[in-house]
């Protein structure tokens, strides 16, 4: 049997708050955050993600910290497609995956008044 989750964010969420979640998620389920990396098929990540303990106003939670290199650069939608598509998401998840980074460049675009690339 497979265990499905769903996520109803009607106010939205933001990436860091999804990753945390699926992080502490597998934590709970004997999983390392190196293993849930290795799933998601972002090894990059590894290196440079961290879980901790943060507080905002009083409230305390959890929080995902990634320290990118100075040097590291904007990606361009195409460069997000290929990487979805070089992963080892299901084809469902690829497919979801590519149509929500669709969606955000149509919006980043037009936030910015650009041209989608």
């Amino acid at each position: 049997m497979k265990t499905v989750l769903v996520l109803r964010t009607p106010s939205g969420i933001s990436g860091d708050m999804l990753l945390t979640g699926l992080a502490k998620l597998s934590n709970a389920s004997g999983a390392s955050l190196e293993r849930l990396v290795e799933k998601i098929g972002v090894s990059e990540l590894r290196a440079c993600l961290e879980i901790k303990r943060a507080s905002v106003e009083g409230i305390s939670g959890w929080r995902a910290a990634v320290s990118l290199a100075p040097a590291h650069h904007h990606r361009k939608a195409s460069d997000i497609f290929k990487i979805i598509a070089k992963s080892r998401l299901s084809p469902r998840a690829k497919k979801i995956a590519t149509k929500a980074f669709r969606l955000l460049a149509v919006a980043e675009a037009e936030v910015h008044g650009v041209a989608q690339r």
